[in-house]
């Protein structure tokens, strides 16, 4: 009777090991689901923004993006606005943009300025560069239109770029990304060692 009882304790042992380790089976199969299916997440690529108006706050932005863009074989773009003045003319809206020349040597040094940074990231690592020098609202633009037109994934920008006068007439560009962009910012207020910028040093004057 005694071996009865102890051959029935083993094959309910036995047969609690078989499914126990069934569940775990079905468990590494899901985990194992799950791990792929945030591989290829990662392995998508991704569209990183930056803004760049000259400053140096807006190269340590680049500095930050191109990491990112580095480490997620991302897509880098490079964008600078020049603020364009609406004037009234006799379109339909009633106003339009000044002529463009007038802001052509503006563009030119911005072009050439991208083509630069352009060279660093590829020398760092980043393969898929796009550089883009519009003439428009450059909150609307770094913030909205550009985010939007090339499904921008992450929004890279210094934590000011503009005079104090400029800043305190129209607000910072940075917190007008913050909130309205319509993908993550961040918002870079360290250098390359991750120290804090002086930011009086890194403003236009």
């Amino acid at each position: 009777m005694h071996s009865c009882r102890y051959n029935s304790d083993i094959r309910h042992h036995v047969q609690n090991t078989i499914i126990l380790l069934c569940n775990i089976s079905v468990e590494i199969d899901r985990y194992k689901r799950v791990f792929k299916r945030c591989y290829y997440e990662l392995q998508k690529c991704i569209n990183v923004l930056v803004g760049i108006d000259g400053s140096r706050q807006a190269k340590f932005a680049f500095y930050k993006a191109t990491e990112i863009a580095k480490k997620n074989n991302a897509n880098l773009y490079l964008l600078s606005v020049t603020n364009g003045q609406k004037f009234p003319d006799s379109t339909p809206k009633g106003y339009g943009f000044a002529d463009n020349s007038i802001y052509q040597p503006a563009v030119d040094e911005m072009e050439q300025q991208l083509a630069e940074l352009k060279q660093i990231a590829e020398d760092s690592g980043v393969n898929k560069i796009t550089t883009d020098v519009l003439i428009g609202n450059s909150k609307e633009e770094l913030a909205v239109n550009y985010p939007e037109k090339h499904k921008i994934d992450m929004l890279v920008v210094g934590a000011t770029g503009l005079n104090s006068i400029s800043r305190l007439i129209f607000g910072s560009t940075a917190s007008y990304c913050v909130r309205v962009a319509p993908c993550d910012v961040t918002v870079v207020k360290t250098d390359n060692s991750n120290k804090p910028i002086d930011i009086k040093k890194s403003i236009h004057r």
